[in-house]
């Protein structure tokens, strides 16, 4: 091996110039900080210097951890806030929107032809419509009379007005009826129903009562006005009366539909907006998570840096309690 290579070879192991001026200011603060009599004393001077010394040579990497630990943060809370406000849009949001039956044509599932029904609910199907029109026709038909007998003028000069105020009552009771459309779940419309028949019930029993009331018999004598007189029984029959038609209307109008809806019924499929908001969720879940091991990661790296920051001071008390005794027993050995 040539000069040149072994000068070459002997530079490249050299260390590096500031870590030349490193040692030698340490060494010199070591020498300086063990002519301090109290070892106490000299050795928390060391433990401080070294503490200075890591913070210069280390301190950009604390500076730029923290700010990716307050950068992470920052992220994580807008990330809860955003997952919070999606869980309340969840909740805000029906999960099923009715759907349809799609005919055979369509490749889906065949609905149900007049030929499967039975005959059993053919013939109730087609009682229950005929019974809700005739109690409609019937309900219109009362109102009509009763405003024609009440002897208004308004009315007996134009009967149109009064035909057009008695088909309140027919329109009233498929209103009832079709309130069942803004019902989406089976059993919402169960109970609504229940609720119909049962209200019908208990008007028709007062209805019985009134009708009782104001009428003996075949052996007591009929007087159609009493209908219509002020006393409050016959207000009271007037009333029941066309709650009655009403209400019966609405109760065969829903067994009407309770039939049909056996052979051709509805079903409920996952809302679109609904699982959008489910995907975004998720979505943002897993990214909460990612955001979470990040932060974990950083911590971990401030861990790190103070253990290695406590290291190095622990290695530089060490060196210099070696250096101080090494001092020390060379100053008794002289003597």
């Amino acid at each position: 091996m040539t000069k040149n290579t072994k000068r070459k070879a002997h530079s490249s192991d050299a260390p590096p110039k500031d870590e030349n001026q490193r040692r030698a200011q340490t060494s010199s603060y070591m020498h300086a900080a063990a002519q301090i009599p109290d070892e106490k004393e000299s050795i928390e001077a060391v433990a401080r210097q070294a503490s200075l010394q890591w913070t210069r040579d280390h301190g950009k990497k604390l500076v730029n951890i923290k700010h990716r630990r307050e950068d992470i943060n920052n992220r994580y809370a807008a990330s809860a806030k955003e997952i919070k406000k999606l869980e309340t849009k969840i909740a805000n949001t029906k999960q099923h929107v009715q759907g349809f039956v799609p005919n055979s044509n369509a490749g889906g599932a065949q609905q149900a032809l007049w030929s499967d029904w039975s005959t059993k609910d053919i013939t109730l199907l087609i009682l229950a419509v005929g019974g809700a029109l005739l109690a409609m026709a019937l309900g219109s038909a009362n109102v009509y009379s009763s405003l024609m007998a009440s002897g208004e003028a308004v009315f007996l000069e134009s009967p149109a007005l009064a035909r057009s105020l008695s088909m309140i009552l027919p329109l009233g009771s498929l209103a009832l009826k079709f309130v069942t459309n803004s019902m989406d779940y089976g059993s919402t419309r169960k109970f609504y129903a229940q609720s119909i028949y049962g209200l019908t019930f208990i008007v028709l029993m007062i209805w019985v009562w009134l009708f009782s009331e104001s009428f003996q018999g075949v052996s007591g004598q009929i007087n159609l006005d009493a209908l219509f007189k002020a006393d409050s029984n016959a207000q009271g029959l007037v009333w029941s009366q066309f709650m009655a038609e009403m209400l019966s209307g609405t109760s065969l109008a829903l067994a009407a539909e309770s039939i049909y809806l056996k052979y051709n019924p509805s079903y409920f499929d996952e809302s679109h907006e609904y699982t959008e908001l489910r995907k975004a969720r998720d979505a943002k879940e897993e990214e909460h998570k990612e955001l979470l091991e990040q932060m974990a990661d950083i911590d971990g790296e401030l861990v790190q840096y103070d253990a290695d920051r406590q290291a190095e001071i622990n290695n530089r008390e060490m060196e210099f309690r070696a250096y101080r005794s090494k001092l020390n027993a060379a100053q008794n050995y002289k003597f």
